[in-house]
């Protein structure tokens, strides 16, 4: 997994690093595709293992990191949809 994220990854973030020296602009997350389903399962788990910690540190019963996991992403789609309201506004 991680050789699949770094085969795709390395050359996204420097096919990306052209665009920042000049006013070109390249696109450069469509490259980035084939590695999101890996990327995505490193972010959850590191997630995972995070509540997992809190979980234990505290004591807390289980439901409370599934509620915590759901509200931080609920809090994240509002500031998505307030941040593209005041773009186009």
């Amino acid at each position: 997994m991680v050789l699949s994220l770094a085969l795709s990854w390395i050359p996204t973030i420097l096919r990306g690093i052209q665009s920042l020296q000049g006013n070109i602009f390249i696109p450069s997350a469509r490259y980035a595709f084939p590695s999101m389903i890996p990327t995505a399962l490193a972010l959850c788990a590191g997630w995972l293992a995070w509540a997992q910690i809190a979980e234990r540190r505290f004591n807390l019963p289980g439901w409370v990191k599934v509620v915590a996991f759901f509200a931080f992403f609920l809090l994240l789609d509002i500031a998505a949809v307030i941040s593209i309201r005041l773009f186009y506004a």
